[in-house]
């Protein structure tokens, strides 16, 4: 199987009809890069890797599918911010996993500022690296909290 099988990419007309349908999509229309998307037997897969998905990825593929058939007007924003926690979760994984590698660097590119003070803290723990807590002490800390 090549990887064709499991992804492809949205045309710039496909775009433009996804964000004119879904509202919560509409962010998409200033990526800069065309959208990917899972094959049927894309998402399969995904899902066989994470048995714990199964069941989030069958009421998708029936939301889907009722979309599809026009038995279901498209979800706003609203709609989806309804959802219960854990399919909120799991939109919010599957559309990160949408996206590749150079997508997700333009979308999370740093800021001049940001990148300043990451050197600035950088060259903070080189100059002092006792000052750096290590992940126990960290991990304790936060599962210590109230």
């Amino acid at each position: 199987m090549k990887p064709d099988d499991f992804t492809f990419q949205l045309t710039s007309s496909e775009r433009s009809e996804l964000v004119a349908k879904c509202d919560h999509l509409s962010r998409l229309k200033f990526a800069k890069a065309l959208p990917h998307a899972f094959t049927e037997h894309g998402a399969i897969m995904a899902v066989s890797l994470r048995p714990q998905y199964q069941p989030q990825y069958q009421r998708l593929a029936e939301r889907c599918e009722a979309w599809q058939d026009g038995r279901m007007a498209p979800n706003t924003l609203t709609d989806l911010l309804n959802l219960p926690s854990s399919e909120r979760a799991d939109l919010a994984m599957a559309l990160w996993a949408s996206l590749d590698d150079a997508q997700r660097g333009a979308e999370l590119a740093l800021t001049r500022e940001q990148a300043a003070e990451l050197d600035r803290r950088l060259e903070e723990h080189r100059a002092d690296p006792s000052s750096a807590l290590s992940w126990e002490d960290v991990r304790r800390e936060l599962l210590n909290r109230p």
